[in-house]
């Protein structure tokens, strides 16, 4: 059984009416004499009779559509017990309250307790105009009754009822969109039916029907799910809850849905200045056109990648970092919309390879990329040597003036090999503070023989020239040469200095005397020859 209240329906019948609990505002499609009220004990609401002209009726029914027609209440006592003037006269027309002859009944309450009275059978009553009318004809205007939960049931007979076949205002619609179902029906529906729209599987099967939209009446406006795959069987049938009856089938439906992916979709990882693995979009039918887009975030925003509007792109980005590469497909009819694909990391690493001085550039600048092999600018976690593979005469390399972002290299080893000179110089002209360092745990700043680094740095504080990494990773190699020509602090270098064999005529040498940057502590450390 369903209980709703105190009244209860059996599970085959349906509210006529709606079950009317109390509440004359609730209700207003119901008549109430002026002596009727609504009266509250708890919280529950009840209809009040206490005057014999108190009376109440129901909006027309119709109970043609009906079998097994059913009234039932709950009634109590007011303001005393006394079986004549408690008594609820029951009264029912047929013919939309012109006569009250269909039939008459009476229900008395024993106690102020709000009690379910036995049911009233209307099952004979089968016309269109239906009306039943509640009153008190005993009370006196203090004593009288109090009614609540009417309850109208019957059994809907579905032989009446029938839903057409839907139309649909579509044939092929995008999934996601709005499609409008008309329908038509004959017979009259239940109080407060409801008119469902249900989709079938993409093979017109309806073992899991997806409700697209319901209402009271035709059309229905429904949406096709996003989530529903592309196919070209679907079919729509409209179902009503009072009485359930299902309608015929309506003609297929094509849903299209764009999509686009991106393969390999695997995480790439790629050498800075080299290419990665060439990435394909495919597209489902009715692509107009793509545009490959890249982002730093996984989530955007994606920037366009220019040029790159083909089924096909190749990854190749000029600086280290994650990289989050997607393909935005627009289609045309019937979804006039842009779909972006899955989208691909492409990690790009600094080169695992040193670079190598070639001087192809201006053959001076340190951060002109042409004047390394390959053709990198020097950049964070780079290893770099300065040889004579390329260049076989003595050359100067300068860093970069003015405030430079400060660099974080690996190493940086400078040799001769016994050939001409080369020098390094961090110019006066440089201003950023602990702007170079070097951080490799072994040979990180290295001079070799016929070798000069110059720190001239012009900051005004820090460390411009660090080697990072605590132990004997600065070394200067007999014939080669460290000049501090700066006033920044050298005691950073000195606590790095190897000591080991070769080094001995290494030199350190300062010309900056009598600053601070030139007193050297001697405490605890090994020095081959100094010069100043």
């Amino acid at each position: 059984m369903l209980l709703v209240g105190s009244s209860s329906v059996a599970l085959a019948q349906t509210y006529i009416t709606p079950l009317h609990t109390g509440r004359i505002a609730d209700f207003a499609s119901w008549s109430y004499s002026p002596e009727v009220n609504t009266q509250t004990v708890g919280s529950n609401d009840y209809l009040r009779l206490a005057h014999a002209a108190a009376t109440v009726v129901t909006p027309t029914l119709n109970f043609a559509n009906y079998t097994t027609k059913s009234l039932s209440f709950r009634v109590r006592t007011f303001n005393g017990v006394d079986a004549t003037k408690n008594t609820i006269t029951v009264s029912v027309s047929a013919d939309n309250g012109a006569t009250w002859s269909a039939g008459t009944y009476t229900r008395t309450p024993s106690s102020s307790t709000l009690t379910a009275v036995s049911a009233i059978d209307l099952s004979a009553i089968n016309a269109a105009q239906v009306k039943i009318r509640f009153q008190s004809l005993g009370a006196d205007g203090s004593v009288g009754a109090g009614i609540d939960d009417i309850a109208i049931t019957g059994n809907v007979n579905t032989a009446s009822v029938s839903i057409g076949a839907p139309v649909l205002a579509e044939t092929t619609v995008c999934a996601g969109a709005n499609l409008s179902v008309s329908f038509a029906t004959t017979g009259n529906f239940g109080s407060n039916n409801v008119f469902a729209a249900q989709l079938s599987d993409a093979a017109g099967n309806f073992t899991n029907p997806v409700i697209i939209g319901s209402g009271s009446s035709s059309p229905i406006a429904a949406v096709v799910p996003a989530t529903s795959a592309a196919g070209t069987g679907y079919l729509v049938r409209v179902v009503s809850s009072n009485p359930s009856v299902s309608s015929a089938n309506s003609a297929t439906l094509q849903v299209v849905k764009p999509g686009v992916s991106v393969t390999p979709a695997s995480v790439q990882t790629v050498a800075l200045g080299s290419s990665g693995s060439t990435l394909t979009a495919t597209e489902t039918a009715g692509a107009i056109r793509r545009q490959w887009a890249v982002a730093t975030n996984a989530a955007g925003p994606f920037t366009a990648i220019g040029g790159e509007v083909g089924a096909t792109y190749t990854p190749n980005f000029s600086a280290a970092g994650s990289y989050y590469v997607v393909a935005q497909s627009e289609f045309g009819t019937p979804c006039n919309s842009v779909v972006r694909s899955n989208v691909v990391q492409v990690n790009v690493t600094l080169p695992k390879t040193l670079l190598r001085w070639d001087g192809g550039g201006d053959g001076v600048s340190f951060a002109d990329a042409n004047n390394w092999s390959p053709d990198l600018a020097p950049a964070d976690g780079y290893d770099l040597l300065l040889d004579h593979t390329f260049i076989a005469s003595a050359y100067q390399v300068v860093l970069p003036a003015g405030t430079p972002i400060p660099l974080s290299l690996s190493s940086l080893i400078v040799n001769p090999s016994g050939g001409a000179a080369i020098t390094v110089t961090l110019p006066n002209t440089n201003t950023t503070d602990d702007y170079l360092r070097f951080t490799r745990a072994t040979d990180a700043l290295v001079l070799y023989n016929g070798a000069t680094f110059v720190n001239n740095s012009g900051s005004g504080s820090g460390t411009p020239v660090d080697v990072s990494t605590a132990g004997s990773n600065f070394i200067i190699y007999n014939g080669g040469a460290y000049v501090h020509r700066t006033n920044r602090s050298v005691s950073v270098l000195l606590d790095n200095l190897s000591a080991a064999e070769g080094t001995e005529n290494g030199l350190f040498a300062f010309e900056t005397i009598g600053t601070s940057s030139s007193t050297v502590s001697l405490n605890g450390r090994t020095f081959g020859v100094s010069g100043g």
